[in-house]
C-alpha cells in the first residue's frame, strides 16, 4: 500500500488504476485490492476513475516529525537562526538517494520561496543539500549512494560525472 502512496508526487495529484500499476510495476489486480482499501482506510479519495490522496496520510510523517521533535525542538532553532542570519533554513534527511526536507524556517516577510514543502524531495547528487548531507555523514555511504543513484541531468550544468560528484562531496566534508 505504501508503494501505491509514493506514486504520488509533485506532478501526479490523481492517478488511474492503470496508471497506477504503471507507477509501482505491480499488476492491476494487486493495485486494486490495494487502492480498495486504502480509499477504505481514508488514505485515498475517488473522484471517478481517479483517485487522489486526503489529508490522513499526513498523519503518517506525523509520527517521524513527532518522534524526531521536528515541531517542538528543532523549528524554533531553525526559527531562531533564520531571524539572526535573515535568510530561510531548511533541514533535510538522507532517504537513499534523495534529501527529503523535514523542516524549514518560517521567517517573517520573507520575500524568497523556493517552493519545496515538508516532504519535497530533491536528488541527493544535484543539490548542495544532498550533497552536504553525504559529506556530513559516513564517507562510505556516500560512495554507495553516489555509484548506485541515478544520473540525468536536471539542467544543462548538471554534472553526471560520478568521480566529480564524489570528488566534491569529499571536498565539502574537509
Amino acid at each position: 500500500g505504501l508503494k501505491v502512496l509514493e506514486a504520488f508526487d509533485d506532478s501526479t495529484r490523481s492517478l488511474t488504476m492503470p496508471e497506477s500499476a504503471v507507477a509501482t510495476g505491480w499488476d492491476r489486480a494487486s493495485v486494486r485490492r490495494l487502492v480498495v482499501t486504502l480509499v477504505h482506510l481514508g488514505y485515498l479519495e475517488k473522484s471517478g476513475r481517479l483517485f487522489a490522496l486526503t489529508p490522513r496520510v499526513l498523519g503518517l510523517a506525523g509520527g517521524y516529525l513527532r518522534g524526531n521533535r521536528i515541531g517542538a525542538v528543532v523549528q524554533p532553532i531553525l526559527n531562531r537562526f533564520s531571524a539572526d542570519l535573515d535568510h530561510e533554513i531548511s533541514l533535510a534527511a538522507l532517504d537513499g538517494d534523495t534529501a527529503i526536507y523535514v523542516a524549514q524556517s518560517s521567517l517573517r516577510g520573507a520575500t524568497v520561496s523556493f517552493g519545496f514543502t515538508i516532504g519535497s524531495r530533491l536528488p541527493v547528487p544535484h543539490t548542495a543539500l544532498g550533497r552536504m548531507l553525504l559529506a556530513c555523514g559516513d564517507p562510505d555511504r556516500a560512495r554507495r549512494v553516489i555509484d548506485s543513484c541515478e544520473l540525468r541531468p536536471h539542467t544543462p550544468q548538471s554534472v553526471l560525472d560520478r568521480a566529480r560528484i564524489l570528488s566534491e562531496v569529499r571536498r565539502i566534508a574537509d
